[in-house]
């Protein structure tokens, strides 16, 4: 395997994935100038991609379990200069201890009209929205667009309709979650630590989807660093 650095970021690459890399961006392979070794192809390609996509709208698809920090990187990212995030819509009753000030990521509405969406999903029996609107509006405005989607086949349905869309698996320990964070979504640990090892084991099974995972450790400034970084390398400079 060969580690990378670009743009303060590493990359573990294995040689298994290299055919994989080498036909991710045709645009890229078009502009790469002779190299010497494959290890140079590699590094190569991953530069130009970034910059191809750049200058593109981008959306960021947020995926974690419950309390993992999904709306703590939204509230870090919503005042950074060209970005926003998503308020989708759900059938979802608000919990008890939940406000929208708390949950500015969720519009609660009694039901969804199909025409108002890219489209619709169902969880944990309820119905989630994502709005054709928002996508438009962060589109028109050339935003990085920053939207939480808890589902492992919505999120390649969105990424089908939007194929530049850059997916981040946000992961943390059950045990560590601040106890507002428990008490505003009111699940059980025991639930908790189950959904969480279920969305680990959708990750791992399907972690090519995945651009970034993001480790939230409760470290706000760790957190900020991460996400940060991630927007750095796409945010037009």
């Amino acid at each position: 395997m060969t580690l990378f650095n670009i743009y303060g970021l590493s990359f573990l690459l294995h040689p298994y994935f290299c055919p994989f890399l080498l036909l991710i961006n045709n645009e890229a392979v078009k502009n790469i100038a002779y190299t010497r070794t494959l290890g140079d192809i590699i590094l190569a390609l991953i530069k130009q991609y970034i910059l191809t996509m750049k200058n593109k709208n981008l959306f960021f698809v947020l995926y974690g379990a419950s309390g993992s920090g999904k709306s703590t990187i939204l509230d870090l990212v919503k005042s950074n200069k060209g970005c926003s995030i998503h308020q989708k819509d759900t059938t979802r009753p608000s919990r008890e201890n939940e406000s929208s000030i708390e949950t500015p990521e969720l519009r609660f509405q009694k039901k969804l009209v199909p025409a108002n969406y890219a489209f619709i999903y169902k969880q944990y029996g309820y119905f989630y929205g994502v709005r054709s609107d928002l996508l438009e509006k962060a589109t028109k405005n050339h935003e990085l667009h920053f939207i939480i989607i808890n589902d492992i086949k919505a999120i390649k349905q969105f990424k089908n309709k939007f194929p530049q869309s850059v997916v981040l698996y946000v992961h943390c320990d059950p045990i560590k979650i601040p106890e507002r964070i428990m008490k505003r979504d009111g699940l059980v640990l025991e639930t908790r630590k189950k959904r969480m090892k279920q969305q680990y084991l959708d990750f791992i099974k399907n972690n090519t989807l995945f651009d970034f995972t993001i480790i939230n450790l409760w470290d706000i400034e760790s957190i900020k660093k991460q996400i940060f970084n991630i927007i750095d390398l796409y945010k037009n400079k």
